[in-house]
């Protein structure tokens, strides 16, 4: 029992493995894409304030639907469409409360459409980065997913390769640019067709 006579039932609370599991995926995701997500937001609302407020009510809605989501889409895209939907219910809400004028659906929409600007768009890039990835050494993506996808600080990761710290900095520095040589060759070659 705690100091105001409630008994806590922490285990309650405590994930299973396979939540734990989706939990950490989306925080990985969110951390990832919620600057993004906010600028659709503000770009919905056009006030910081507002846009702060429907932002947090955004993020809970991720968290609690996201055992939902379709992993074969981009996280960016389905977060977008939760944040319309939530903005939508915002204005609905407060029209409802100061009999405001409602933004139509249909403007939403096309505000929302232009800030995306269509998920093809993030899937493509994706695609053409993974085959970017595929083309460089194996020695290099091992670098590559050290680095950014198990965080490890370019110490750690120098110690383990025996090669000073300056020298894993230029090679990131000549693989980022190597990838992205490779992806904006491969969108324009995209548009070209």
């Amino acid at each position: 029992m705690n100091k105001d006579g409630f008994e806590v039932q922490y285990e309650a609370f405590r994930p299973n493995a396979g939540q734990e599991a989706s939990h950490l995926e989306f925080i990985r995701l969110y951390g990832r894409y919620h600057p993004q997500i906010y600028a659709r937001v503000l770009a919905m609302v056009g006030s910081k304030d507002l846009a702060d407020d429907v932002f947090q009510d955004v993020s809970v809605a991720l968290w609690q639907s996201f055992e939902r989501f379709d992993r074969q889409r981009h996280f960016l895209a389905w977060a977008t469409g939760v944040a319309l939907n939530h903005t939508r219910m915002h204005f609905r809400a407060q029209a409802q409360r100061r009999k405001l004028m409602v933004f139509d659906d249909d403007i939403l929409q096309k505000i929302t459409h232009r800030m995306v600007g269509g998920e093809e768009i993030f899937e493509m890039r994706d695609e053409i980065l993974k085959d970017c990835l595929n083309k460089l050494s194996p020695d290099d993506r091992d670098l590559l997913r050290d680095h950014y996808q198990y965080d490890e600080t370019i110490a750690s990761i120098s110690t383990k390769l025996n090669k000073s710290v300056p020298v894993i900095y230029r090679r990131l520095s000549i693989l980022k640019r190597k990838l992205f040589k490779c992806v904006d060759f491969a969108l324009k070659l995209e548009g070209e067709g």
